[in-house]
C-alpha cells in the first residue's frame, strides 16, 4: 500500500499509533479505524475475541488482534504502536525559516 501521509494518533495519551493512510483526506481516520474494527468484530474471530475479552474489546486489543487485511481494506496500515510518557504534536506544515 502506498501511503499518502503518516498520522500520529493518541489513544488515552499513552500508546501512540503510527499509521499510514491512503484514502481521501476528507475521510476521518478514527471513523475509518472504527469501521475496520466493526467489520472484524462481525467475523467468527472477532466474536471469539469479544468473548475472550469479556465484552471489553478495546483499542489495545484491536491493534494487537486485528489482522492487517482489515485495516488495509479501509486504507490504513498500522506501522507501529509505541508507548510514550509524553507526546508532542507539531504542525507538519509550519514554516520554520524566517522570511
Amino acid at each position: 500500500m502506498k501511503a499518502d501521509k503518516d498520522i500520529f494518533f493518541d489513544v488515552e495519551s499513552k500508546p501512540v499509533i503510527i499509521c499510514s493512510v491512503s484514502f481521501d483526506n476528507g475521510l476521518n481516520l478514527v471513523k475509518q479505524m472504527r469501521c475496520a474494527v466493526e467489520r472484524f468484530l462481525d467475523t467468527a474471530d472477532g466474536k471469539r475475541m469479544i468473548i475472550e475479552t469479556n465484552n471489553d474489546f478495546n483499542w489495545g486489543d484491536a491493534l494487537l488482534k486485528i489482522p492487517d487485511k482489515f485495516w488495509n481494506d479501509f486504507g490504513i496500515e498500522i506501522n507501529s504502536v509505541q508507548v510514550v510518557e509524553d507526546s508532542l504534536h507539531l504542525d507538519h506544515d509550519e514554516v520554520l525559516c524566517k522570511r
